[in-house]
């Protein structure tokens, strides 16, 4: 073979190579011998644990004759090699086995960094028999050139279907720490198959400009007191289910700081800078996973959970978020955990043994080497997620289109409401083969929300008060009774946003920090403006337009309305639930609007007539005296104030 037709043998060795590259950013690969043939693969997977055999006699006398007619050809390749351009052929470096097998090496740059590296037995063990190999014609290293090394001549003797040298094997393995697969072929598995650790997975999107961290969306600053209002056990005033103003919380011990406390739909769940959790309500399905507390039972003071030493290797609880019956929690090491129980309109939601899991106590729904969590936000029946890498995960019940992950909402699968793995979990939105990136997450009720990195407010969910931004369908019927009834379900199926979706009518040029609601939603600015959308009947976007069941008007907006505060104080942050809603400034002071039912708003009414509060009115109580709010959240019956004393 003369050098050019070595020089292009090599040259398709090495396009042989790279068109076997696979860039696959979300999944790791496994690589094999890309010379090695079928046969040889299975042969070598039948004799894995056999001890390779020494060539026969004749085969050491055939491998002898083609060694000497290998010294035939060198000399007269040197004759050849002369009248060769050097610059036509390739460097050859030093004779020495170590610069060949430097040569041959692969480059550093494409073997997965995510794979661990295999045990060199088992590498050892899926090369080919020593027969097959000796069917390679080398010729000795004794009669090498040192004009011209015959490198190329092995390499012709080895193209891809042909048997692999064992110098060439032994550079692979020490050059690529990947484990061998089967099959002669490249293979995916994926990061939980591989027990891949999560620093090498949750960098798997380069595009990515911004890595979030959970420090980003937690409280740092403990406060000093929890007060409560509104109705229930879950206010945690043993003895008492009833105040209607903030009233301080006296059970925990005296040492405690409170990074967080959360209002669920019949629970209260608090996070201390011990990262301990405390909770109390009724025990509705697991609600309140307590010690000695039997289902449906009541508590109604704070008590410590005890996590399980499975849980507690997840990391330390930095944030807690709760939605009508469950809570849950993330780790600083990225992890998610939850318990309780999730409802849809038929009852208990019970189609996947996660949910099952969280009635009895804390479960890991999302481990941190799959994915790294970084903020996590609730809504009546759904958590949504936020990962370091700016992506978002969906987890619970979807009838509503909440999840954002499915058009047939009725009929949603249950590997796409919760997933060991969370890889189903997963919501992309792509524009223009891009995929979307976050920077923040909001839930509330049946709908969700993201902020993409240019400002843009994504929602999907229940949207049947025009609360999420989107225009409604006309109301329009036939006439008929069963024409009505078919063009309420088809109005129906309109009302639901069923995947993350653009909504204009919140503007990208804003940077929005809260947002919350259920019919109606407050969001507030970074600037501390706040506006209301949606649902007015209760007069629960604060701005006293609704004046009654005759108002055709202004029972309802589309678009968003801006809600001004006494002295126009800037606002800290924002919560809302059904009917009525609560914000708070920097210095502490919290206002309430909408429909005070229960005392949820901290107001003090009494009156049936006073309870309808049309613009923010101020939060006062004897215990709030020389204490500052840094936090509040409402629920349906009752809300929870994180307080700190003035001067701290």
């Amino acid at each position: 073979m003369s050098a050019t037709e070595s020089m292009e043998v090599d040259q398709q060795s090495a396009r042989v190579e790279d068109e076997q590259e696979v860039s696959d950013t979300n999944e790791l690969i496994v690589e094999e011998d890309l010379n090695a043939t079928a046969e040889q693969v299975e042969q070598a997977e039948k004799e894995k644990d056999e001890p390779i055999n020494p060539p026969s006699e004749n085969e050491d006398e055939e491998m002898k004759e083609d060694g000497e007619k290998n010294e035939d050809k060198e000399v007269k390749m040197e004759g050849i090699e002369k009248k060769v351009d050097k610059e036509e052929l390739p460097s050859a470096p030093e004779n020495d086995e170590d610069d060949e097998e430097e040569e041959e090496r692969p480059k550093p740059s494409r073997p997965s960094r995510n794979v661990k590296k295999a045990p060199a037995k088992k590498e050892e063990t899926k090369k080919p028999p020593a027969r097959t190999r000796g069917k390679a014609k080398e010729a000795p290293p004794a009669k090498v050139s040192t004009k011209a090394k015959p490198e190329p001549k092995k390499k012709a003797a080895s193209p891809a279907k042909k048997s692999t040298p064992l110098k060439k094997i032994e550079a692979k393995k020490e050059a690529s720490p990947e484990p061998v697969a089967k099959g002669g072929r490249k293979r995916k598995i994926s990061a939980v198959e591989n027990g891949t650790p999560v620093t090498t997975i949750v960098k798997k999107h380069k595009s990515a400009k911004d890595i979030h961290l959970y420090t980003d969306f937690v409280n740092q600053i403990p406060g000093d007191r929890i007060l409560s209002c509104g109705e229930g056990e879950q206010i945690g005033h043993p003895g008492r289910t009833t105040t209607r103003k903030p009233r301080a919380i006296g059970t925990l011990p005296d040492d405690v700081k409170i990074l967080q406390v959360v209002a669920g739909g019949v629970h209260t769940t608090i996070l201390t800078d011990k990262y301990e959790v405390y909770s109390c309500g009724i025990n509705e399905g697991g609600t309140v996973p307590v010690k000695d507390l039997a289902a449906e039972e009541t508590k109604d003071e704070l008590t410590i959970i005890e996590f399980t030493d499975e849980v507690k290797k997840e990391g330390n609880i930095v944030q807690l978020t709760s939605g009508a019956g469950f809570t849950a929690a993330l780790t600083d090491l990225g992890s998610v955990i939850a318990w309780g129980n999730l409802r849809d309109e038929n009852g208990a939601v019970e189609v996947h043994h996660l949910f099952a899991e969280m009635k009895k106590g804390p479960t890991v729904i999302i481990h941190h080497n799959n994915v790294q969590i970084v903020k996590i936000a609730a809504g009546e029946n759904h958590l949504v997620m936020l990962s370091s890498e700016g992506e978002i995960y969906t987890f619970g019940e979807g009838s509503h289109g909440q999840l954002g992950g499915s058009a047939r909402t009725k009929h949603i699968r249950s590997t796409y409401m919760a997933d060991d793995t969370g890889k189903s979990l997963h919501r992309s939105v792509l524009e223009k083969s891009k995929f979307v990136k976050f920077s923040n997450i909001f839930a509330g009720g049946y709908w969700t929300m993201a902020r993409s990195m240019d400002g843009r407010i994504f929602a999907c969910g229940l949207n049947n008060y025009g609360q999420l931004g989107f225009a409604l369908p006309e109301e329009e019927t036939n006439g008929t009774e069963e024409g009505e009834a078919e063009d309420l379900e088809e109005q129906n199926k309109k009302l639901k946003i069923d995947r993350l979706t653009y909504s204009p009518a919140f503007p990208s040029d804003k940077i929005w920090t809260h947002i919350a609601g259920v019919k109606h939603i407050v969001a507030r600015t970074d600037e501390g403006e706040v506006y209301g959308i949606g649902l007015n009947t209760d007069n629960e976007l604060g701005i006293g337009t609704y004046k009654g069941k005759d108002d055709k008007e202004h029972w309802r907006y589309f678009e968003l309305q801006k809600i001004s505060f006494p002295a126009d104080l800037k606002i800290a942050g924002i919560t809302a639930t059904l009917g009525c809603s609560i914000a708070w400034t920097d210095d502490g002071i919290a206002f309430g609007f909408g429909y005070d039912s229960v005392g949820q708003l901290g107001l003090g009414n009494t009156d049936d007539e006073d309870k309808c509060v049309v613009t923010p009115r101020k939060i006062t109580s004897a215990h709030l005296d020389d204490y500052k709010i840094i936090s509040v959240n409402i629920a349906d019956n009752h809300s929870v104030f994180l307080a700190t004393k003035n001067g701290e």
